[in-house]
């Protein structure tokens, strides 16, 4: 996200218009170049008791090796796309470009897709989380100052992309080599389960596909109806809602190895704890973001991306009810999927879908950005809702309880307070930000703290506290 501001402030609103466009692309080729085997090798290598080792090794392998290959495919498929996109979708010569050094990017990005995906097999969160989520944006980052101090613009943040994942999938292999010791490895693919392997992979590519095409293609509606400024400023507004979707991405990931565990074990119990767990966690930490983002969307955007931005307040409200839509349900896709109803989570996925893209055409030709944001709204609300009942009547758990009713009061309650603080003259946006923030953070907190927390929540503090202080340094 860091990054996003930074290109949005530097290259300003055309520029970064023209890079989302080819970003958007290559994250939607991405959700289905890994061919849904970033799913299988968490669904496949966690069902392994552990003193099947050698088992383990050659089934996350297998996807490696796999991956590779699919990842050169969609590369390919990308470049012979490029002429066609530029010039008869978009009518964006200079996107020819950005797609050619984004498919490069597409190689790296996928193998490191499932590379990161693998180190989750080993319950060690940490791994995926430095090769995934932090190195490829960081050093994406620091490539794109260092070419933009030299002089170059939009190209500084489409050269430093695919150098940014390469750095990322070289991490997480080492890391790989060390968590699941290939020095004692002894080949022998599993050749025989291909196609078990892809009757899964394929549910869960067409599942991921559906469910993020929703919002993603959005943008590219809006490319084709709209300016690239237009584009630059939703992508700005999209990007400053995606803070709660990290933190639930990052929850989602870290328990889907124990919810397949749980799954192939038949512990529902179990399951429903975990569940409920999470989805309160995930009401927890989203809430306050929501909250401070809605009392202060115009401001956040001007000193998040600059002054350019900041007419997408509406916009960044609306985008922010989808994301704590996705927060609300917890993680209804990854249960489905991982007890066996992917075919559910499917279709789900594809009404979603068909939701999002026909309000899209409709919507945005006559209202604008606006529409854009409604119809991304309305896809998420579809799927979650739908999501939540499938998981009541198929896996037979719920994720609410009367615990999760503190949360709903101190929620209202810092709304209420800060409908007041808005009311007060700020003299600059970055004051008004400072305020709300400060406000909304120590009455949401104060009164969590007051009702007190529960015990669960202590076990899972310490638990992440433990998990997190040392483990690293000790295993790397």
């Amino acid at each position: 996200m860091l990054g996003q501001i930074l290109f949005a402030r530097l290259l300003g609103p055309d520029s970064f218009g023209l890079f989302t466009l080819g970003w958007t692309i290559l994250s939607m080729s991405l959700a289905v170049a890994p061919f849904g085997m970033d799913k299988a090798v968490i669904r496949f290598g966690s069902s392994i008791k552990t003193e099947a080792a050698n088992e383990q090794r050659n089934v996350i392998l297998y996807f490696l090796i796999a991956a590779s290959l699919f990842g050169l495919l969609g590369s390919l498929g990308l470049l012979a796309l490029i002429p066609g996109l530029a010039y008869r979708v978009y009518r964006e010569p200079d996107l020819i470009f950005v797609l050619r050094w984004f498919a490069v990017a597409l190689f790296f990005s996928t193998v490191l897709r499932v590379s990161s995906a693998a180190t989750r097999v080993s319950n060690r969160m940490q791994f995926s989380a430095i090769g995934e989520d932090l190195l490829p944006p960081l050093v994406h980052l620091l490539s794109f100052l260092v070419l933009f101090l030299s002089g170059m613009r939009i190209s500084a943040a489409v050269y430093s992309a695919p150098v940014g994942f390469a750095v990322g999938l070289t991490t997480v292999l080492l890391f790989i080599g060390r968590l699941f010791n290939y020095k004692e490895y002894k080949l022998h693919l599993p050749l025989g389960r291909t196609k078990e392997f892809f009757q899964f992979s394929l549910a869960a590519v067409l599942t991921g596909v559906l469910s993020i095409f929703g919002v993603w293609s959005i943008r590219l509606i809006v490319g084709y109806y709209l300016s690239l400024s237009d584009v630059g400023i939703y992508q700005a507004a999209s990007q400053a809602s995606l803070l709660p979707a990290i933190i639930i991405s990052a929850m989602n990931v870290s328990v889907m190895p124990m919810i397949a565990k749980l799954s192939s074990e038949k512990k529902r119990v179990n399951l429903e704890n975990l569940y409920r767990v999470v989805t309160k966690w995930s009401w927890y930490l989203t809430l306050p973001i929501f909250i401070i983002f809605t009392f202060s969307s115009n401001e956040m955007l001007e000193v998040l991306f600059g002054f350019d931005y900041s007419q997408g307040g509406t916009i960044l409200r609306l985008l922010l009810l989808g994301q704590f839509a996705l927060a609300s349900t917890g993680p209804v896709g990854g249960i489905l999927m991982m007890s066996g109803y992917q075919s559910d989570w499917l279709w789900i996925g594809g009404i979603s879908l068909a939701s999002s893209l026909g309000s899209g055409f409709l919507l945005i030709p006559r209202i604008g950005l606006l529409g854009g944001a409604a119809a991304t709204v309305l896809g998420q609300l579809i799927a979650n809702a739908l999501g939540l009942i499938f998981v009541r009547y198929r896996v037979h758990v719920w994720p609410f309880d009367r615990r999760f009713i503190k949360i709903l009061i101190t929620s209202l309650a810092t709304s209420g307070f800060l409908w007041f603080v808005v009311k007060l003259q700020f003299n600059n946006s970055l004051l008004k930000v400072i305020v709300i923030t400060g406000i909304g953070l120590v009455l949401f907190l104060g009164g969590l703290l007051g009702f007190g927390l529960d015990a669960e929540d202590d076990d899972l503090l310490k638990s992440f506290a433990g998990r997190f202080r040392l483990r690293f340094i000790s295993k790397v």
